[in-house]
């Protein structure tokens, strides 16, 4: 048995679809955020469905602010029922590291840019 085959990461093969080369390009994507791209692909899809699905369309350049106030009532909720769901399959408690990253590229690249990666990720 080969261990460092097996230790070794997976390669993320989302980056290197054409849509996504797409958004990287259109959106001028630092190569250093690459990064948050790739973490946010290995979410299930359910996440952005569940918490993003036609969120930057209707909150725009307030998208940035829009996410702070949803994590800070996924938290609020959290604290009232610490074993709340988003899903049949999700706990609310596994949405904030994703809205965190979400709100990240938001804040650097604007809803249009998050708009377009959440419409990807949904659609992968």
């Amino acid at each position: 048995m080969n261990e460092f085959k097996e230790t070794q990461p997976t390669e993320n093969l989302f980056l290197k679809k054409a849509d996504c080369q797409e958004l990287i390009d259109r959106r001028k994507i630092a190569p250093e955020d690459f990064q948050i791209i790739e973490d946010l692909s290995h979410y299930p899809t359910e996440f952005f469905v569940a918490e993003l699905h036609n969120f930057f369309s209707s909150n725009q350049e307030k998208s940035a602010q829009a996410i702070k106030d949803r994590i800070k009532q996924v938290n609020e909720t959290l604290e009232k029922y610490p074993d709340a769901t988003i899903t049949a399959t999700a706990s609310l408690k596994e949405a904030i590291p994703l809205l965190v990253l979400f709100l990240e590229f938001t804040e650097k690249y604007g809803w249009m840019a998050a708009g377009h990666l959440n419409s990807l990720l949904e659609n992968r």
